[in-house]
């Protein structure tokens, strides 16, 4: 059903949104103990400590 699928949608966007401004940020790089909320931004992150610095 179209309407329902619009409500668990908006219903689950509304669950991340909460999630996300509450500011968790369960996800911890762990050289350098920066934290993220999303862990897609902590494995984007991770690859500066695995690159060489000059």
């Amino acid at each position: 059903c179209r309407e329902s699928s619009r409500r668990s949608s908006r219903s689950l966007y509304l669950v991340v949104q909460e999630w996300f401004y509450a500011n968790q940020k369960p996800c911890k790089c762990l050289k350098c103990g920066r934290s993220f909320s999303w862990s897609s931004h902590l494995i984007h992150h991770q690859k500066i400590h695995s690159r060489e610095q000059p």
